[in-house]
């Protein structure tokens, strides 16, 4: 036989639900607010070596990418140029560079 729930069963689980709907909002603002302020800093000017390839419509294989980031971390070592990051979900991390560092990396090709 099932023990009926009574009101106050019924309030103190809906209070409970609503205490974890509140925490799991907050925890998400917190999210939204770091990943804006990543947004806001993040230069327009910086790209993957295979992103940039694909903006001008150049095909390179991973041991190309490979060779060209070498390059890319050298050059931009040499004029003290900042790298970057960028995660994909499903592929991982990537090195990011200058737009003029790319520019250089691919006229030399």
């Amino acid at each position: 036989m099932e023990e009926q729930l009574t009101i106050e069963d019924i309030m103190i689980a809906s209070l409970q639900s609503m205490k974890e709907i509140k925490l799991k909002l907050a925890q998400q603002d917190e999210a939204i607010k770091t990943l804006a302020s990543k947004i806001g800093t993040y230069s327009t000017d910086y790209f993957t070596i295979a992103g940039y390839a694909s903006i001008r419509g150049l095909k390179v294989d991973i041991r190309q990418v490979n060779r060209l980031e070498q390059k890319a971390m050298r050059l931009s070592q040499d004029y003290g140029i900042m790298t970057g990051r960028v995660t994909d979900l499903d592929l991982g991390d990537f090195n990011t560079y200058q737009l003029d560092i790319l520019d250089e990396l691919f006229d030399d090709r």
